[in-house]
């Protein structure tokens, strides 16, 4: 458990997507497809969950040639190099397949979105045809692997990838080269903290592949031509207890991927030297090639260095046409959020120009620039995708940003899907927010209003949408999970509205429902798993990036938390233990509860403070020093979470008279 401390800034959006590692791969529940009789139905039913913070989810083909099929004693041609690449490509399974020539009676309506958890969806001889541009009934063309990803605003998902046991030809899925690539955010790091890696195997097309048996690899770092073996952590918890010298947990150096398995996660701690230098990582097997070097540029945590980027909390995917709200944040490379003191300027620039920005909810003028404000890490502007006669089909838009004043700033890229061919119209609702919560904590969800694609659609009339639970628990309207409600009520143009959720404690540990559901509208069931306690041990590491205190003026302080996934949470009440020093009379800085700095903290007392939202804590200072010659206050600031412990740290805050 880390923390981030600011003052002076607004509420972030609801927390939905994982900082600093892959979403897991969609999991198959139905019968892998090779199990299957294509043959005889003509197409393969897949089904299973995923993570409903993905979008849409894709699916390829590696194909080659059938050898034991053969015509006389001339072994048969196979796909052509055009078709093998083709197949190769993801694409995203039709959302009402062609079921002519199978043996389904009626036209399937594939749901490939994972905005509900849960994916359901068919794929017929004629979509592999039309899609993937091969014949699935030629005798001639093997079909070795099927492989499925979902795609989030952060990059994609981890690869499902199933492998049929019986192949005989095909590109093979025997595995020739290990390949590692960092993770969000890609090419970029801060010194001394742990950070993932993505190791994979391909084959000799570059496909996902793997081994009939287990493959032992290495990581190599590289610097200025000098390159070196560097040990890593199989869990964040190990690699965070390293770091903070909680654990004196040994690096593993020799990693193995198991049998069967073509990728897994690796954690490094990051150089504490080299600043401001590239450095190069790559995995190295006795076995197998090595894919590219992954170069990532190191910063140091504690300069004042940034970097910008989507806030992960924004829907990754749009209609045309309409105006949506679209956020930014500026990270600290020493972890969390950095509300800076100077305007940051950012400059985003779209693959698709059709694709624009605006400073403002009508989408009338837009922008080339915007701004994240001094004493924020948070800036909102409006994104709108204007369509064209030319479209088509969906489309996956890449967005580069650059930041230039000021020039210590890093900026990441980022994707948004946009929904071309759905409808413009509300016929459905969404749930975002966590699938796994701690029973008797508050959370919080937003309820949408969406289209035929999950797109989100803002209402034209007045909706109302009721709220239902298996569990013992109830819906609020703030953050303290105090006010019950029973329904969301959406005004024309809206089209997200946030709640919260929370059970009893003493609820009975094990998975319920969340529901939705509106007259004339499709209604939304998401399965909630509720834990007993915290699923992992936290440890703490406070940072800060103090504004100054203004006599007379009650001050905003606060704190954000995530778990070792990069993860923003805060369900439990911290223990908050503050001392001041350096004042002549410690007396004229006094800290708060509230936000009118009515209810004091005592001084050297631990406090429970309640969280504020679901990923925040907040504290209040109010200075009454008129001393001019005083131009900060010494703060020692501990703060005490779950079986974490606690941990302490000082620093100055400017005062400003």
């Amino acid at each position: 458990m880390s923390f981030a401390i600011l003052a002076g800034c607004e509420d972030p959006a609801v927390e939905v997507a994982s900082l600093g590692k892959k979403l897991s791969a969609p999991t198959l529940k139905s019968a892998s497809p090779f199990d299957q009789t294509f043959d005889g139905n003509n197409y393969v039913h897949m089904s299973g969950i995923c993570d409903n913070r993905v979008g849409d989810l894709s699916v390829s083909f590696v194909i080659g040639t059938n050898n034991s099929t053969t015509t006389g004693t001339t072994t048969s041609s196979g796909p052509t190099a055009a078709q093998i690449a083709a197949a190769a490509m993801y694409h995203s399974p039709a959302l009402s397949s062609d079921i002519s020539g199978t043996t389904l009676q009626t036209t399937p309506t594939n749901d490939i979105n994972c905005a509900d958890g849960v994916f359901d969806f068919y794929i017929t001889k004629k979509d592999i045809a039309s899609i993937w541009g091969f014949d699935a009934s030629d005798d001639s063309i093997d079909v070795s692997q099927i492989m499925m990803k979902g795609s989030t605003l952060i990059g994609d998902t981890q690869v499902l990838v199933m492998t049929d046991k019986n192949s005989n030809g095909g590109s093979s899925n025997i595995a020739t080269k290990i390949v590692l690539e960092k993770q969000w955010p890609r090419g970029l790091a801060g010194g001394g903290r742990c950070e993932s890696f993505n190791v994979f195997l391909t084959d000799g097309n570059g496909n996902y592949a793997t081994n009939s048996t287990a493959t032992s690899f290495t990581i190599n770092k590289g610097i200025a031509g000098s390159t070196g073996p560097v040990g890593g952590y199989l869990t964040w918890s190990d690699c965070n207890n390293a770091v903070s010298g909680a654990s004196s947990a040994i690096p593993v150096s020799t990693f193995t991927l198991p049998a069967g398995q073509n990728s897994m996660q690796v954690i490094v701690i990051m150089p504490s030297t080299g600043y401001d230098s590239t450095f190069t990582y790559q995995a190295a097997s006795a076995n197998l090639a090595s894919g590219a070097a992954d170069s990532v540029l190191l910063r140091d945590p504690s300069s004042t260095r940034t970097w910008v980027a989507v806030d992960p909390n924004t829907s990754h995917k749009i209609h045309k046409d309409i105006c949506y709200p679209l956020g930014f944040d500026q990270y600290s490379y020493s972890g969390g959020y950095y509300a800076g003191s100077s305007q940051v300027v950012v400059t985003p620039t779209a693959a698709n120009t059709n694709l624009k920005f605006y400073s403002d909810a009508s989408c009338g003028t837009a922008i080339t620039e915007f701004n994240i404000a001094s004493g924020n890490y948070h800036a909102g502007v409006y994104v709108k995708y204007v369509s064209v006669a030319s479209d088509s089909s969906d489309e996956r838009i890449k967005v580069g940003l650059t930041t230039d004043k000021p020039a210590n700033i890093d900026a990441a890229s980022f994707i948004l899907e946009v929904d071309k061919t759905g409808s413009a119209t509300v016929s459905q609702l969404d749930m975002w927010g966590p699938n796994e919560i701690q029973r008797g904590t508050c959370n919080a969800y937003m309820g949408i209003l969406a289209n035929n694609h999950f797109a989100p659609i803002p209402a034209t009339t007045d909706v109302t949408v009721g709220l239902t639970t298996t569990a013992t628990g109830s819906f609020y309207s703030d953050s303290y999970c105090t006010t019950t409600i029973s329904s969301l009520a959406f005004s024309p143009g809206q089209w997200n509205k946030l709640y919260y959720f929370k059970t009893e404690t003493n609820v009975t540990p094990q998975s319920y429902s969340l529901n939705l559901y509106s007259s004339g509208l499709t209604s939304m069931s998401r399965s909630l798993k509720v834990n007993a306690g915290p699923a992992i041990s936290y440890s703490i590491n406070i940072m800060h990036s103090p504004q100054s205190l203004a006599t007379g003026q009650c001050t905003e302080i606060a704190l954000y938390t995530s778990e070792s996934s990069g993860e923003l949470v805060a369900q439990l009440p911290v223990n908050v233990t503050i001392a001041t020093t350096g004042l002549a009379d410690l007396s004229t800085v006094k800290f708060y509860t509230d936000a009118s700095c009515a209810n004091p903290i005592s001084n050297s007392v631990a406090t429970a403070i309640q969280p504020y939202n679901s990923n925040s804590y907040r504290l209040y200072a109010l200075s009454t020093n008129t001393n001019y010659s005083e131009t900060s206050v010494g703060l020692s600031l501990m703060v005490g979470f779950g079986s974490g412990g606690a941990q302490t740290q000082s620093f100055a805050l400017p005062l400003s008279h």
